[in-house]
């Protein structure tokens, strides 16, 4: 789920670009992903060829330009990741899960019980609910997806695709600075930076969501809370899930510091507040969505509890170099 807005004066509106189209067939579309994420994402190019292009694409439909195809590229990996994930899953027992992690590790982990995760709505106060942005969709709404459903095998499933998602966007970096001067502000402050920005923070949501789900398990739902803490693969796909979505996170940072240093040193006045980043264009000023207060106020939901709890769902010592030490074989 991707916002994208900027704030001119004291309106909020919608940002559309008016360009000439060049990727008008579903080939060319597919092209083009396919090109830049073999140069740029390599994570993503294997997600992307896990299906068939005519799949993929409806996420893009309506794309006919660079710009487009740009911004609709993180809502294309996420969604494919999915069907990627359950391919991982299914080809390793059919109640089985799949996660992609990242080139060269899948795991598949078997899925025990499970309840709604509506009932959160009892243990999470109505005022929090409202302002994070992706409880209703993933946790208390209506139960129509396998998040709402599944619980943390479904919560991980988001994760993974968000993760995706937004790096790939991030990976775009390096090819944007091929053809986006940083004299045109726009470029980066309008098409570029929003494409992850909504995205971003979905790593402390989803973890809030994971560590919530535990939480009310171990008090009402004991034999769903021993299968989850003792579930192995589970929690080590959480445990490098978490690892590569929060270096993610500090990357995005770093590189939107060293976005503005360049822009100001182009001539632009730039400010960065807590929830828009502001260009000065002479007497006028606009401001750009950022993720800053919602990671804010994210982060000060998580007491000791939900921090000891994910402690606890973490698999100790394991990372990317020695995961499969700690991999459990899953058989059909």
């Amino acid at each position: 789920m991707k916002m994208k807005y900027f704030l001119t004066g004291l309106m909020l509106v919608h940002f559309v670009v008016p360009v000439t189209a060049q990727y008008d067939t579903d080939e060319k579309r597919r092209d083009f992903y396919l090109e830049i994420c073999k140069k740029y994402a390599p994570d993503a190019l294997e997600i992307l060829n896990s299906d068939d292009y005519k799949n993929y694409l409806e996420f893009a439909d309506g794309s006919e330009t660079r710009t487009e195809l740009l911004d609709r590229l993180n809502t294309v990996v996420h969604e494919t990741c999915h069907g990627y994930n359950f391919k991982i899953g299914f080809e390793s027992g059919w109640n089985n899960e799949g996660y992609f992690i990242t080139k060269g590790i899948k795991i598949a982990t078997k899925e025990g019980n499970y309840f709604p995760s509506a009932v959160l709505n009892k243990m999470v106060p109505k005022e929090q609910q409202e302002k994070i942005f992706r409880y209703d969709t993933y946790v208390g709404g209506e139960p129509d997806n396998s998040s709402t459903l599944e619980g943390v095998y479904g919560f991980l499933n988001e994760f993974s695709a968000y993760y995706h998602g937004t790096k790939v966007d991030w990976e775009m970096f390096k090819y944007v600075e091929t053809f986006c001067p940083y004299s045109d502000v726009k470029c980066w402050t309008q098409d570029f930076l929003p494409n992850m920005e909504s995205t971003l923070y979905a790593f402390y949501e989803f973890r809030l969501f994971i560590a919530w789900y535990l939480i009310y398990a171990e008090q009402h739902e004991n034999k769903v809370f021993q299968e989850l803490i003792n579930n192995q693969n589970l929690k080590l796909t959480f445990t490098l899930l978490e690892t590569l979505f929060q270096n993610l996170v500090d990357d995005y940072f770093k590189m939107r510091e060293q976005i503005v240093k360049n822009l100001i040193a182009a001539g632009h006045k730039i400010e960065v507040g807590d929830k828009y980043l502001y260009v000065e264009n002479g007497n006028s000023k606009s401001g750009n969505g950022i993720p800053d207060d919602d990671i804010k106020y994210l982060k000060s939901l998580y007491t000791s509890k939900e921090n000891t709890m994910l402690g606890n769902f973490r698999v100790k010592g394991a990372n990317l170099s020695n995961y499969k030490q700690f991999l459990i074989e899953v058989k059909k």
